[in-house]
């Protein structure tokens, strides 16, 4: 049997299985964002004490087990208070209530053969045996050690319990008597600028200080050789004075002291200094060699005399008198000399001597024709001069080429230069990129383009020196050359407009004028005859 829906019935069908699937979906989607519930953990449910892991106050008492994989706290679990102090967490619930703050800390570096925080109230480590870290409070670089079951800090470089080598251990600044608790001797170490240690173990944040002479080598009427640590030559000098110089908690005493010499005179005199040496001689030959009331050499003159060498004073090469005239051991720097003059006598500083740099770049441009092809051409020359007063380097030259020019375009360029990326490189190495005081080096090559190609160029070349900042120069060069043209023909438009048709055609007209009689006459017989032989075939066919 068949069951007939009607019009109206498969609309209220329609309707029905919407409600449905929508009615599914929507319950679907509230299930899905429903958050889950669990059943409480003992340690949520309870609550008090032990019922949570020790967290830092500022978090709240929920425990997870990324931060926390303990459900009760544990006795002795380390955790942070509000600050940043280290403690212990005593089992006050969620959120851990206070934690117990504990006794300064020192850090024991590797140095000591013990690493990490120690509490100073222990008694396994003795602290009196060297030195360590304070690891809390505005003092937490310096040295830290026991007293009365207390961590105290010193102050930089303060007095302390620290073991030190005997009084009697001799170290010259800037060395300084360090005690090897590894070895259990007295060594001599240098205080090192970076570290601020001496050698690799006693820490001391400042170097130092030097100590006062009692006595100088000119009170003494001496000269001076120097102090302890200036790195001057001290053969034939002997120490006159010193001091004990040391900084309290970083080690013993260093020894500062002051070398001097006997001033020494110079008797001037002439070849061998001993007149009558040769027979017969009033003094030894002109030219022989002879030293100056200075104690320069020099050489004897026609009158028998040393004549005083005007030697130029000079600044600072590092070493007191390792350059004749020189007045003072400083240098800035160290190897570099300089005037009296123009030298800072307070400081023995010469003026600073650098390099400066100039740039340029010149374009050429020219025509070459080849048959009928016509093409330009450009002729670059770059020249980087060392204007300074010192020697410097370049490291690089690179030109910066203008975007219409390709690779086929280039030819012939200079030196190491190379092509890539529309620039040209020169990469100077060794002797190359060494420039002397006015020395001048040029790199070059040229470009030749085709007709379709002429317009301006611009480029940069851009040199870029080993110190201080690079320096550049703007060239423009415009290739534009005359391009021959052929004269295009008026298209003709009648016989006539051909001057050979033109001669030909008055020929013919001169013929036929001077002969216009007979052809006349010609034609006018011919036709005559011609109508008289028409009339006589008539005639006859009528017949």
């Amino acid at each position: 049997m068949k069951i007939k829906i009607t019009k109206n019935g498969k609309i209220l069908l329609f309707v029905i299985l919407g409600i449905i699937v929508l009615g599914s979906g929507g319950y679907l989607l509230w299930r899905t964002l429903q958050p889950e519930t669990v059943a409480p953990e003992d340690s949520e449910a309870g609550g008090g004490a032990g019922s949570c892991c020790c967290l830092d106050d500022n978090v709240d008492g929920s425990c997870d087990d990324s931060n926390c994989p303990h459900s009760v706290c544990p006795s002795g679990l380390v955790c942070k208070d509000v600050g940043t102090k280290n403690g212990t967490c005593d089992d006050n619930g969620a959120g851990c209530g206070v934690c117990q703050t504990v006794h300064q800390g020192c850090y024991w570096s590797s140095e000591f053969g013990i690493e990490g925080l120690y509490d100073c109230d222990g008694d396994s480590i003795d602290l009196n045996s060297g030195l360590c870290y304070c690891t809390e409070g505005s003092q937490a670089d310096d040295k830290c050690w026991r007293q009365s079951d207390q961590c105290k800090c010193a102050n930089t470089c303060s007095s302390g319990p620290v073991r030190t080598c005997a009084q009697t251990e001799q170290c010259e600044f800037p060395l300084n008597a360090y005690y090897d608790s590894d070895t259990g001797q007295c060594t001599c170490v240098r205080w090192d600028q970076q570290s601020h240690k001496y050698g690799l173990g006693t820490y001391c944040s400042t170097k130092p200080l030097l100590c006062s002479f009692s006595k100088s080598c000119e009170s003494e009427g001496l000269i001076s050789c120097g102090v302890s640590g200036d790195g001057g030559d001290k053969t034939g000098c002997t120490v006159i004075d010193s001091c004990d110089s040391w900084c309290g908690g970083c080690g013993n005493l260093s020894v500062y002291k002051l070398y001097c010499k006997e001033e020494i005179v110079v008797t001037p005199s002439c070849g061998d200094g001993i007149l009558g040496n040769t027979q017969g001689e009033e003094c030894d030959p002109p030219g022989d060699a002879c030293t100056d009331i200075n104690g320069n050499a020099s050489t004897c003159s026609d009158a028998c005399k040393c004549p005083v060498i005007d030697i130029e004073e000079t600044c600072g090469d590092g070493i007191l008198g390792n350059t004749e005239g020189e007045q003072c051991e400083l240098g800035d720097p160290t190897g570099v000399s300089c005037t009296w003059d123009v030298c800072n006598q307070t400081t023995c500083v010469c003026p600073s001597s650098n390099p400066d740099w100039s740039i340029s770049k010149v374009g050429v441009e020219s025509c070459i024709e080849d048959g009928e092809t016509i093409e330009g051409k450009a002729i670059y020359t770059i020249t980087v001069t060392n204007t300074g007063d010192a020697q410097g380097n370049i490291d690089r030259v690179v030109d910066n080429l203008d975007s219409k020019v390709i690779a086929n375009y280039l030819n012939d360029i200079s030196g190491v230069g190379t092509y890539a990326s529309g620039q040209i490189t020169w990469d100077l190495e060794g002797d190359d990129e060494i420039f002397s005081v006015d020395e001048a080096q040029t790199f070059t090559y040229y470009i030749q383009i085709p007709s379709s190609a002429f317009g301006t160029y611009d480029n940069t070349v851009t040199a870029y020196p080993s110190e201080g900042d690079s320096f550049s120069v703007d060239e423009t060069v415009v290739i534009d050359c005359d391009i021959p043209t052929e004269e295009e023909e008026t298209p003709q438009t009648g016989i006539f407009e051909d001057s050979v048709v033109r001669i030909l055609f008055g020929l013919i007209l001169i013929t036929v004028g001077l002969n216009w009689n007979k052809l006349n006459y010609s034609i006018t017989e011919y036709l005559s005859d011609r109508r008289i032989k028409n009339f006589e075939n008539r005639v006859a066919k009528k017949k």
